[in-house]
């Protein structure tokens, strides 16, 4: 429950909110703004509301309050409790919840007060156990179940846990396909056990989604009735405040895989995400008229695959391996021989023991401007293999073949529809359909689509069961997920070693009112570009130019995001950046960055305005198979104003980043990017290293390359750029000799 107080300055020194339903009972909060014999603290209780019903009952609760910034809810201060109401003890909160000074104070980690323009947001988080929960001296008869009077004859499966042990999430209007990628998460055994591990400091910025991911396992492992995901949807918003309305599952699934990595780093789970979800893709391009060929790897974490031809899942991922010609407006651009037809090819030197793999099942239609869904049938099988689309220099020593264990479904159209899934949560094969509260048992052959019955012993009333039926899961599944047949018994070998929690309060993130997730269809086309800037390559202290998920890092704040369609154009792309960089769209560029095989982000060419090229064909242009970019922003005031803005860069000049290292401070500074002849020795830059560096003109220079996360190596500076195979995009790194 919120209370949102917009005049605070204007409030009575006792007040009382409107009265709420929780539980099946009533409650209201009490604010006592000159506390209660302690007048310079803000004191807050939760007072039970008795009705006809629960005059003579004890409730017992458990309950957060949280005071928190009424634009930035995640600026909170918290403290939780809980309490046995009865007819005599009414109500229960903190005489000293804050002293009333420190509303206006910025809270240690915070950028903000509390209380702006005398606005703030109180809430409550509360969980009311019933006598089931077997809570409070042992003695259960003291309490009786208050959510309902009437006694409801509930079929096995339908409600709370299923006959086999399962709960689903329940609904929530912000969630969505949230609640089938969580599930989906938490039935990886591994992945569950690493979660069960987070530590339990929540509440700071960065901390909350791992806190609330790790409180909604709990819950599916030990509650008695469903609970939902709005605390990982409101961790997720307020972590990324910009989230665009129309992010895909396969977004948050890789903020979600994001945060979890950063959250284990230091721990004995540091590197299990990877480990789990990341494969390693090459991508290969060979020019047809010329000598020339070039080849990158770089991280895959799902595949994503257009569906509207292929027949099958085996076929579709045939075409997405495929060689492409690259003819016409798509030629490939080589740094000696300008744009040349070419052959680009893709192939996994490393495939992930869990596979997530996307279907395209929504696309954009030209004509109407608006998304429309796909129902063609793409036919999925329960074994794969993908040996025949393995890199030449992949591991062919071992069998790469995978067993289906999840599906994830959509009923309906772009304008209404549900979500559900059909998951496989142990190694046998016992498959059960999850949607909100529902869970049930289904047959492998209902899984293929061979049949529209399902388990024995199911109550087929619900509307949602005889949805199900009719609904197929060859023309409906939008996300698979597929589990290597050998890493089975280690990903599931794992016994869950939960402790059934105390009586925990709910975590205080905040529920937001318009979510991103709500209301949108759930495959909108949108991509995520990040923009480093020039200040961001001046502060920043680790290697490359950014933090980057290459290197296990989280892209984070510090950089520029924007969200724009796939089908915008880049010369759109270049609008949206002049209005977020706060610049004129001729006063700066990007370069396009890729990654590279030594887990480096290094600019690859620069990008050219366009009204016809649009932001897919940039990433299908890039070989990238992510729904992020990297761009680099050269800005015309700090370039070379021969070089800015000629596409391409003049066959023997290549572009050089520079970084120093100030002993003195301990410090690495950024200092931008140069463009040098590649046939002259790199001695010819020492001076404009010691003036960009603030040094005198003749300080002996110290040069080295960073060459991959932990490796730099020494530059020899008589040898010339191209001896020492320095290429466009490199980072040189330079400190003054010690004396």
């Amino acid at each position: 429950f919120h209370w949102n107080i917009t005049r605070w300055g204007s409030l009575k020194k006792i007040n009382w909110s409107m009265v709420f339903d929780a539980g099946g009972t009533q409650w209201q909060l009490k604010l006592m703004l000159k506390g209660n014999r302690s007048t310079g603290n803000v004191s807050i209780y939760l007072c039970h509301v008795p009705t006809d019903r629960t005059a003579n009952r004890k409730v017992y609760a458990s309950f957060s309050f949280a005071i928190s910034n009424a634009k930035v809810p995640s600026i909170v201060a918290v403290e939780s409790t809980s309490h046995e109401f009865t007819h005599v003890e009414d109500d229960f909160g903190f005489t000293g919840f804050i002293d009333k000074a420190d509303l206006r104070k910025r809270l240690p980690g915070y950028t903000r007060p509390l209380l702006v323009e005398d606005r703030l947001r109180i809430s409550v988080y509360l969980r009311v156990y019933h006598y089931q929960d077997g809570l409070a001296d042992g003695n259960d008869s003291d309490y009786e179940d208050i959510s309902d009077s009437e006694e409801i004859d509930q079929p096995a499966g339908l409600r709370g846990r299923s006959q086999a042990g399962f709960l689903g999430l329940a609904n929530d209007s912000a969630s969505l396909y949230m609640n089938s990628l969580v599930l989906s998460l938490y039935h990886i055994p591994m992945l569950r056990m690493a979660v069960a591990r987070i530590d339990r400091r929540g509440g700071r910025q960065g901390r909350a989604l791992g806190h609330a991911l790790r409180t909604t396992f709990e819950s599916l492992r030990a509650d008695d009735s469903p609970p939902d995901a709005s605390a990982i949807v409101a961790a997720l918003q307020d972590q990324y405040d910009e989230l665009p309305r129309t992010a895909t599952i396969q977004h948050y699934m890789r903020l979600l895989c994001e945060n979890l990595g950063q959250r284990m780093r230091g721990t004995q789970d540091e590197g299990i995400i990877d480990s789990l979800f990341m494969g390693l893709c090459r991508t290969t391009t060979k020019c047809l008229d010329v000598n020339y060929h070039s080849s990158r790897s770089e991280p895959i974490y799902d595949l994503s695959l257009n569906i509207n031809v292929p027949s099958t899942l085996q076929e579709a991922i045939d075409a997405y391996c495929a060689p492409e010609v690259l003819r016409g407006d798509n030629r490939y651009l080589t740094n000696s021989y300008g744009y040349q037809d070419a052959t680009r090819s893709i192939g996994f030197e490393k495939l992930p023991p869990v596979l997530h793999i996307h279907l395209n099942r929504f696309e954009y239609d030209v004509n109407s401007g608006a998304l429309r869904k796909s129902s063609h049938r793409l036919k999925y099988a329960m074994h794969l293999n993908l040996a025949q689309h393995l890199a030449l220099n992949a591991d062919r020593s071992q069998t790469w073949p995978y067993a289906l264990h999840g599906i994830l479904l959509h009923t309906g159209d772009t304008e209404a529809g549900r979500h559900f899934c059909i998951l496989r949560p142990r190694i046998a094969d016992e498959w059960f359909c999850f949607e909100d509260d529902l869970v049930y048992p289904v047959s492998s052959d209902f899984v293929l689509d061979a049949t529209d019955e399902i388990g024995h012993g199911v109550e087929q009333d619900d509307p949602r069961v005889r949805d199900h039926q009719r609904t197929s899961r060859f023309k409906n599944a939008y996300m698979l997920v597929y589990i290597r047949t050998t890493m089975l018994t280690q990903i599931f070998g794992f016994q869950d070693s939960l402790p059934r929690p105390p009586p925990p309060p709910a975590t205080p993130a905040e529920p937001r009112a318009s979510s991103s997730i709500s209301r949108q269809s759930d495959e909108q086309l949108t991509v995520v570009a990040y923009v480093i800037t020039h200040d961001q390559v001046v502060n920043h202290q680790g290697f490359d130019l950014c933090n980057h998920p290459n290197i296990g890092g989280l892209s984070g704040n510090s950089l520029v995001e924007l969200f724009v369609p796939l089908t915008a154009t880049t010369a759109e792309l270049r609008s949206r950046a002049a209005s977020s960089l706060g610049c004129r769209p001729d006063e700066f560029r990007f370069w396009c960055m890729t990654p590279r095989v030594n887990k480096t982000l290094r600019c690859e060419m620069p990008m050219a305005w366009s009204s016809t090229t649009t932001v897919k064909d940039l990433i299908k242009y890039h070989g990238t198979s992510s729904n992020s970019l990297y761009l680099y922003c050269e800005l015309r005031m700090l370039s070379d104003p021969v070089f800015f803005g000629r596409i391409p860069i003049p066959q023997g000049v290549t572009m050089i980043h520079l970084k120093f290292y100030n002993h003195a401070e301990g410090k690495m500074i950024g200092l931008g990017h140069i463009y040098v002849n590649a046939r002259l020795p790199i001695k010819t830059i020492l001076p404009i290293l010691c003036q960009k560096a603030g040094l005198a003109k003749k300080t002996e220079l110290l040069l080295y390359e960073e060459i991959k996360p932990w490796l730099i190596e020494a530059i020899d500076p008589k040898k010339k750029f191209e001896q020492v195979e320095l290429q466009l995009g490199d980072i040189i790194c330079f400190q003054a000799k010690a004396s």
